[in-house]
């Protein structure tokens, strides 16, 4: 059960992008730590319990003996996700943006032009 909690911590706690898991199509469990608190048992209910929370079907699950630390940890990754606010919010300064400078550039030119426009007597 630790390991379960921990990996629930881990997926619903405070994330790099703060997103809605349930956009993931892919995820990957680690969990790292000493072998003797390493469960399969657990870190298969992890990886269940994190199937149902995505909108894939695709959980991979590994861990990682070592002997150099005496904690737990578990690192979620989610793959494929489409409903971050962030992403969102940054796209949409993206389109605006580019239309200024799509804008500007138009401008631009019509400015460009209208030198050449000026005073310009045909030579035939």
């Amino acid at each position: 059960m630790k390991i379960a909690a921990l990996v629930r911590r881990a997926a619903l706690g405070r994330l790099t992008l703060p997103c809605n898991i349930s956009s993931a199509e892919r995820a990957l469990i680690i969990v790292a730590g000493p072998p003797e608190h390493l469960d399969r048992k657990g870190l298969e209910k992890a990886k269940i319990w994190l199937e149902e929370q995505i909108s894939g079907v695709e959980v991979r699950a590994g861990d990682y003996p070592t002997r150099r630390t005496k904690y737990v940890a578990a690192l979620v990754l989610l793959a494929n996700v489409t409903d971050a606010p962030r992403v969102k919010e940054l796209q949409k300064l993206a389109v605006e943006a580019r239309g200024e400078i799509e804008g500007a550039e138009k401008e631009r030119i019509e400015k460009t032009l209208n030198l050449f426009d000026e005073d310009i007597e045909p030579l035939v």
